[in-house]
């Protein structure tokens, strides 16, 4: 449960810096900030879902062959099985960057200024995706009237503030067709509004519901899916539900669930959407990556492609 709660703390606290050149926000690295390296041909990069870090992995031997494990310095990913953008940074020291990883070489996009956070919020392709971007004062504290959403430019490395987000507490987004949905946490009554915003239209969010009683939201095939404590949904049609774990990834026809097993391991079940029954289970998940329409399944003791 730890885990758990860790996942969603980094989600709730994130944000964007305007438009400035990535070098004029270049930060000073340090002897913590590095990430692993393949070494041979036999190993890939992965993102180790447990530890939420990168990580080099042998294909051969099925371990992993180097993770940085400095304490509070992690990478965070998009709900999304075939994104190669994260960020990573350190929850006391910052130093946060947007980087691209592929499977032998990690590169970075943007690096934010000294007092700034972020965090991935909504994929869509590396044409179409959104951060969140949080800023602290010097004690540590978030400055909350500074969280704002953010576009990313891929082509051109710039971070675009959407000011009609700024100041709102957003924990999660998704992007169904044209609309970004997020969700904003109601301190009053502790719980989740939900939010529209097109696109193509910025300058303009809409709230459409309120009180929802967590904020993690999805996109199952072009519907915009939520969720309660113990289960997802479709929006327009909350009898139609699957569980809920701890991570959940809607790919094609299929529903990627993550959680923790007896062992204290990470467990995958893979679901048919349509039938919902259970096609296959994996323990000790390192990894789950798609990518062609195939899906690539990591772990300590296999590595399986699905079709």
């Amino acid at each position: 449960m730890k885990k758990v709660l860790l996942i969603l703390f980094c989600i709730i606290f994130c944000g964007l810096a305007g438009c400035s050149s990535n070098k004029n926000n270049a930060n000073v690295h340090t002897d913590y900030d590095w990430l692993p390296t393949t070494k041979n041909k036999n190993e890939i990069l992965l993102y180790d879902k447990y530890d939420q870090r990168i990580v080099a992995y042998n294909k051969k031997s099925y371990n992993i062959t180097e993770k940085n494990t400095t304490q509070n310095y992690m990478q965070f990913e998009f709900s999304d099985l075939m994104a190669n953008i994260y960020t990573t940074g350190h929850s006391i020291e910052n130093n946060y960057k947007i980087i691209e990883k592929e499977n032998k070489t990690i590169k970075t996009l943007y690096e934010m200024k000294e007092n700034e956070a972020i965090f991935p919020l909504a994929y869509q392709n590396e044409n179409n995706m959104y951060f969140l971007k949080t800023a602290y004062n010097p004690d540590g504290n978030e400055i909350y009237e500074e969280r704002v959403i953010c576009q990313f430019e891929l082509e051109s490395k710039q971070l675009k503030e959407i000011k009609s987000t700024q100041g709102l507490l957003v924990s999660n987004g998704v992007i169904v067709d044209d609309i970004l949905y997020f969700t904003v946490y109601n301190e009053t009554n502790d719980n989740y509004d939900l939010y529209s915003l097109n696109i193509n239209n910025i300058d303009k969010v809409d709230l459409i519901n309120k009180g929802l009683v967590t904020g993690e939201v999805y996109n199952n095939n072009g519907k915009l899916w939520v969720s309660d404590k113990n289960n997802l949904y479709d929006y327009e049609d909350n009898s139609i539900q699957f569980p809920k774990k701890i991570l959940n990834y809607f790919y094609l026809d299929k529903l990627f669930q993550i959680d923790i097993n007896n062992e204290g391991d990470l467990e995958l079940t893979i679901t048919n959407i349509t039938t919902k029954n259970t096609e296959n289970t994996f323990d000790k998940i390192v990894d789950v990556r798609a990518e062609n329409n195939k899906i690539y399944i990591y772990t300590l003791d296999e590595m399986t492609e699905l079709n």
